[in-house]
């Protein structure tokens, strides 16, 4: 017997033992909100998917531990869960990390689906970030898929700038999110619409996560597993791998860390810009392919 059914009852037996018959006004009240939280939480219960078909949309220059990372705790969830996996791109060509420029090596992704042929049941999408998406060229097509396939999917994962690439396709408008500390500026300039977190290691808005930068989209990914898979199943991946997570998703140390540096550090080029507007002096020099930054003392300038 359902839960507000037994009330009802319990109710009528105790009029009944009063000398009376009639349900008085509140009791339908009662009953009411009992049979809707019955239905409530059963339907929450039902309606707590478990999805079975991830895919990531990759592009030159991607970053490989937005993508290997996450990933690698998919492989370990595959041994207990059926999964099934996509590798999508522009073309079936293979897609490597590696971004134009000398002193730097890659690794390349062979894709298994084009933009244009993705399975129509794809329920997960996991978009990474990198250098490479700082190229309207490479990062247009990759944007303009995740808007045609987004009505259709479940979830949107984002890792690192991954969400400067969505924040383009307007998918991000209105919703919170976040993205890599280090290029802050740039990554929320390509969604001035968005309510962008910046003390943040990950942020949920319904059914799209984005992650912090790099190697926050592991911690993304054990708390989507944690999620729909169950606490035990994350933790139980999470020892497996030797991997100590960040649970709480407002932990970000880095986003203070950023603007906090002292010291001489060596930044990417692009990296420089999200640095600009810290309180702290800033001397730059230029090198053969990057940008050597120097944060001193306010005021303080070494070039």
């Amino acid at each position: 017997m359902s839960t507000f059914k037994q009330l009802r009852l319990m109710i009528t037996i105790e009029l009944a033992a009063r000398g009376r018959d009639d349900l008085p006004i509140w009791s339908s009240y009662i009953v009411g909100v009992s049979a809707r939280s019955s239905v409530e939480g059963r339907m929450s219960s039902e309606t707590k998917s478990t999805p079975t078909k991830f895919g990531v949309a990759l592009f030159p220059g991607f970053q490989a531990l937005d993508v290997f990372g996450p990933l690698d705790a998919l492989n370990n969830l595959s041994d207990s869960t059926p999964l099934e996996f996509i590798v999508l791109a522009a073309t079936l060509d293979p897609v490597n990390t590696k971004v134009n420029g000398p002193g730097r090596i890659g690794q390349s992704i062979v894709p298994t689906h084009t933009f244009d042929n993705c399975p129509e049941d794809l329920e997960v999408l996991l978009v990474p970030g990198g250098f490479g998406a700082r190229d309207s060229a490479i990062l247009t097509p990759v944007a303009e898929f995740v808007k045609r396939i987004f009505p259709k999917l479940q979830y949107l994962l984002t890792v690192c700038t991954g969400s400067a690439i969505v924040a383009r396709s307007g998918i991000l408008d209105g919703k919170r999110a976040t993205s890599n500390k280090r290029s802050w500026e740039w990554a929320t300039a390509q969604g001035p619409a968005v309510h962008w977190v910046r003390q943040a290691r990950w942020v949920v808005d319904g059914n799209i996560w984005t992650s912090s930068g790099v190697s926050a989209g592991i911690d993304l990914m054990f708390a989507f597993i944690a999620d729909r898979y169950g606490e035990g199943v994350a933790k139980q991946l999470a020892d497996r791998a030797e991997y100590v997570r960040n649970t709480d998703s407002s932990s970000d140390p880095l986003a203070l860390q950023v603007t906090k540096e002292c010291g001489e550090q060596v930044y990417e080029r692009d990296s420089f810009l999200s640095c600009s507007t810290t309180p702290w002096g800033v001397g730059i020099r230029e090198t053969s392919h990057k940008w050597a930054l120097s944060i001193l003392s306010a005021g303080s300038f070494r070039t």
